[in-house]
This record gives structure tokens, C-alpha cells and sequence, in this order.
């Protein structure tokens, strides 16, 4: 199919997999689940809530060894592996209880393994396919965490309303792991060395025609 030999079969694979993120997934769908958890758990609500902090602090502290990971594995590796992990993590939070640690290290391990199913390893990949469209190519591709706010939060609150919270969580898990893993295993990928050198070079482009003089002269 022409689909998968186009360059913005990565830009759909983003919008995709970006709407099972960890924006829709871990911060839309947490007052959604938010009563039916509390409520079932005897747990107060802001007890539970501050779950949430662990959860934002460990995926901002991951920033940095995520970058590493894409440069020295690159984009797909990273988000399969991230979005297995994080399907996993998602769906253990059916294993939640009244105890404070079990909480905080539920949502400690999804924090941590939400990294590698993020915004920027979407944009890892789609930065390296496109250069005189980049920024139409990344805000293309990062509507997928807009769409994913939209639709994840009331298909989370079908599941909970008839079937239950703990069901939720694992049917959440199983959607990440579909909608995340499957856009990056067949759609997600970084182009080739011959590929490479069939792009246009801006940078190169850009200096065209003017001599090293020219230049240090302003032009």
C-alpha cells in the first residue's frame, strides 16, 4: 500500500498512539475513576489524589534518560517497549487497595513507564522525516493527545459503569496496548540511509550560492 511507504504514515501512527498517552491515559481518566475507586476502597479522596503527584514527578524525572534511550535506540524500539510497560502498569492499577505504599508505587511504576509512550518520542521520529514541514508534521501529529482527552475519559466511564473500576483498568491497559503498540510497530519508524540522502537539506540550501566572505559579511 502507497500508506506505508508515505512519510506520513509516521504522523498517523503519532495521532494514534499519542491519543493513548500519557496525558489522556493517566491525568483525563483519573477523576473519572476517582469516585468509583474511593468510594469501593474506603479511601479519602485526597489521599488518593496526591497519588497522582508521584505519578507527574517520576515522569518528569524521566525526561532526561528517555532522551538517551532515543538517541542510542531510536523511536520505535523505545515506544514499543514503553508501550508494552505501560499497558502493563495501566492495567495493574486494578490491583489497588486501601494501602497508601501500594498506591504510590502503582502509580510511581505507571509514572516511570509512561515516559517512553510520550509526546516526544513521537516527535523523535517525525522530526527526523520531515524538515520544510516539520512544525505542520509535529502539530498534525501531536492532535492525537487532544483527540485522546476526548475519547478516552468517556469510553473509561462505560467501563466503570458496567463493568467496574477494576475492569476498566485492565481493558484500559489492553487499549494502550493496541492503539499504542500497534501504530508504532507498523507505522512508526525512522527513515533509512537512503533515505536520508533523498531528503532535501535546508541547511545546505540555505547557503547556496554565497561564498565563506559573503557570509562573514552578513550577506
Amino acid at each position: 500500500m502507497r500508506l506505508f511507504r508515505n512519510r506520513w504514515r509516521v504522523v498517523i501512527g503519532s495521532v494514534i498512539g499519542l491519543m493513548v498517552s500519557g496525558g489522556p491515559v493517566n491525568i483525563f481518566t483519573f477523576g473519572v475513576f476517582l469516585r468509583a475507586v474511593t468510594d469501593d476502597i474506603h479511601i479519602g479522596r485526597g489521599a488518593f489524589a496526591s497519588a497522582m503527584l508521584v505519578t507527574n514527578w517520576i515522569s518528569a524525572a524521566s525526561g532526561p534518560f528517555l532522551g538517551w534511550l532515543l538517541d542510542r535506540y531510536g523511536a520505535r524500539r523505545v515506544l514499543l517497549g514503553g508501550t508494552i510497560l505501560f499497558a502493563i502498569a495501566t492495567a495493574m492499577q486494578a490491583y489497588i487497595t486501601s494501602s497508601l505504599l501500594i498506591i504510590y508505587l502503582l502509580f510511581a511504576f505507571k509514572g516511570l513507564m509512561a515516559a517512553g509512550q510520550s509526546p516526544v518520542s513521537y516527535a523523535f521520529a517525525v522530526s527526523k522525516w520531515f524538515d520544510r514541514r516539520r512544525g505542520l508534521a509535529l502539530g498534525c501529529a501531536l492532535a492525537g493527545v487532544g483527540l485522546g482527552t476526548a475519547i478516552i475519559p468517556p469510553v473509561v466511564a462505560y467501563l466503570i459503569a458496567n463493568y467496574g473500576w477494576r475492569f476498566a483498568y485492565a481493558g484500559l491497559g489492553l487499549i494502550v496496548l493496541v492503539f499504542g503498540g500497534l501504530p508504532a510497530l507498523f507505522f512508526i519508524r525512522e527513515p533509512d540511509k537512503q533515505e536520508r540522502t533523498a531528503m532535501p537539506n535546508l541547511a545546505r540550501d540555505a547557503l547556496l550560492g554565497y561564498d565563506f566572505i559573503a557570509v562573514l559579511r552578513g550577506w
